[in-house]
């Protein structure tokens, strides 16, 4: 049995941040139903083209482990559909611009008339306020919350962070709101509305930047692979490949096997024996790992698989 054993949910989130918190849900054993527009679906389906078979493979991660269901929203059967599934779901996402399920006629005020337990998440890039009309991606928020003004090289220029960071934390603040509404639910038999920022879920990553800023009053800079907080504590070129290592306590300087030093070319090396570096370094109880490919970390070896269709007896 799996914890999330029982609940229904009903995503009506495209792209990324609404769709990956609730594949993630699903995960954790949520009765998912993806709810897409008829005709052109998820816009993920066109995202990139790195594709799985005839799948698009951005749209398979982000929606693995769902059922899916195709409707025209514009068309009151198709919203009709939609109502009839919320009355019997426990979480209820959508991700449209603020005011557009209003629009169409699926904000809270209706579906909470014919389920008052449903919890109801509104994913949005800036929340329901004076940049409503603010397109927001992965990068505008990235940049707009000051995490790529912190990204990069010293002296060198604002770069975005090599993952898509405001989606995902954006899908993280997305799971967060189910399980704290479904507790709430659980408590008072009633449900609620909850709104999920992306630029908030993303500026909630700030608080060592922000909490040297609120001590010292200086802007925080780009340190490129250094660490904000604690020195040594950075990207080494070894002999065998970069890595990153560092001291956190005041007893672990003295321990070190490995010492740095500085080669011609101004790059911090570390010597390398016949022991791969990292081996060497973890031998001293010291906080290192070498800086794998991505392509080296799976899935516990598994590939996203496709959608069911919904087949269940409540759709």
């Amino acid at each position: 049995m799996r914890p999330l054993d029982g609940v229904r949910i009903l995503d009506l989130s495209r792209h990324m941040s609404g769709p990956y918190g609730t594949a993630l849900l699903s995960d954790y054993g949520a009765e998912v139903i993806k709810v897409e527009s008829a005709g052109s679906g998820d816009p993920s389906r066109q995202t990139g083209s790195v594709m799985q078979g005839d799948q698009n493979a951005l749209y398979l991660m982000w929606n693995r482990g769902k059922k899916g269901i195709a409707l025209n929203l514009h068309a009151p059967e198709g919203v009709e559909v939609v109502k009839r599934l919320a009355a019997e779901s426990d979480v209820f996402v959508e991700n449209y611009r603020p005011g557009v399920a209003e629009k169409i006629g699926l904000g809270y005020d209706v579906l909470k008339k014919l389920n008052p337990g449903l919890v109801y998440i509104s994913v949005s890039g800036f929340g329901h306020g004076l940049l409503d009309d603010w397109p927001a991606t992965d990068p505008v928020v990235q940049a707009m919350s000051g995490v790529m003004s912190l990204t990069g090289e010293i002296g060198g220029p604002p770069i975005l962070v090599g993952v898509p960071i405001a989606d995902f934390a954006g899908a993280m603040a997305t799971i967060q709101a189910a399980l704290v509404g479904l507790i709430a639910r659980g408590k008072t038999g009633e449900g609620q509305y909850i709104e999920v920022s992306m630029m908030h879920a993303l500026m909630t990553s700030l608080t060592t930047r922000l909490a040297m800023f609120w001590g010292t009053d200086i802007d925080p800079e780009r340190l490129g692979g250094s660490h904000s907080a604690v020195a040594p504590y950075t990207v080494f070129r070894t002999k065998d490949g970069y890595m990153v290592a560092g001291v956190w306590g005041r007893e672990r300087p003295g321990r070190a096997s490995a010492r740095p030093s500085t080669d011609s070319t101004s790059s911090t090396t570390l010597a390398s024996s016949r022991t791969p570096t990292v081996s060497l370094i973890a031998t001293s109880s010291i906080p290192s790992s070498r800086a794998s490919p991505s392509r080296r970390r799976r899935m516990n070896g598994r590939r996203p698989s496709a959608l069911s269709t919904c087949s269940s007896a409540r759709c």
